[in-house]
């Protein structure tokens, strides 16, 4: 493969990268930069490369940034360039440059598989389902053994109403990972969307030692053992500022026990809440910021 390590900028919650480990190498998924020498590649747009890798891990992205658009200025053909400079933009939320950096790096590298999987986040991020899911089988055709570790690609299935094939994928994860709760409950939306909330509540998988605490209340409560209610108010009364993410993710999922439900209005409005409350970057709360932007456009006059 083409990617060197570099170190990581974002620090994910422990059970959320092991999660992206699971199904990416850290190479692919905690932002570390391609390293490695292109083929055939102009010397001086290698060296700018590395340039632009050295000032990333010193945390200058802006320089970074110039570097790699040097590189590619020198060399048009210096895929790495492309690469590194998207997954720069990406981290920053610059989603048009990211995106367009992926797809010079695919034209040129069309088996590049980890930009497959990044350019399906992305665009699983930003409500694109469609081509979200064309990406993720791109990348699973290359590295068909991830197959089960693919929880985004269920995540696409759902929102394109392929539930059976959502189910099955999330039945894959939870095989491969039993304490990722996550997987419980998008296995119970397909199944609710499919069959209806009874049968999605008896045929809920059984929950594992997931460290996080607000999804133990998230399982209860779609398991009919708590109220929503009950859920969002102890989620909102954490004095914790760290658990910011965790409080988002609450109010998307009780948002999505809503939408299954039926409760239209409800869902739009937690959704809308988890929308405004995480930051960029993070799955759960970009995807929840795409569904209320669309939802808000469907309704506006």
């Amino acid at each position: 493969m083409d990617q060197g390590a570099l170190p990581a900028f974002p620090r994910f919650h422990a059970c959320a990268l092991a999660r992206l480990c699971s199904l990416f190498s850290p190479l692919w998924y905690v932002l570390c930069l391609s390293a490695a020498c292109v083929l055939a590649a102009d010397p001086k747009s290698e060296e700018l490369v590395k340039q632009g890798n050295a000032a990333f891990k010193k945390r200058d992205l802006p320089g970074a940034i110039a570097l790699f658009t040097r590189a590619i200025a020198a060399d048009p053909s210096n895929h790495i360039a492309y690469y590194n400079r998207g997954r720069v933009h990406d981290y920053e939320g610059r989603s048009e440059p990211a995106l367009a950096d992926f797809n010079e790096v695919l034209k040129l590298q069309p088996k590049h598989s980890g930009c497959c999987q990044l350019r399906g986040a992305l665009h699983l991020r930003l409500g694109h389902f469609e081509e979200a899911l064309a990406d993720f089988d791109r990348y699973l055709t290359l590295v068909p053994k991830n197959e089960p570790h693919h929880w985004q690609r269920g995540i696409a299935f759902y929102y394109l109403g392929r539930y059976n094939e959502g189910r099955r994928q999330f039945e894959q994860c939870y095989r491969i990972n039993t304490n990722d709760i996550e997987h419980t409950l998008w296995h119970f939306a397909c199944v609710a969307r499919l069959e209806g909330l009874e049968k999605a509540q008896a045929s809920l998988l059984p929950p594992g030692k997931d460290p996080r605490p607000y999804l133990e209340q998230v399982y209860a409560c779609y398991a009919g053992k708590t109220r929503p209610e009950e859920v969002l108010s102890t989620a909102d009364n954490s004095k914790d500022e760290s658990a910011r993410r965790d409080v988002a993710h609450a109010h998307f999922y009780v948002g999505l026990l809503y939408e299954v439900a039926g409760k239209d209005a409800l869902a739009r409005n937690e959704i809308a809440d988890a929308a405004g409350r995480g930051r960029k970057g993070d799955l759960i709360c970009d995807l929840a910021r795409a569904l209320a932007e669309s939802s808000r456009k469907a309704t506006s006059p």
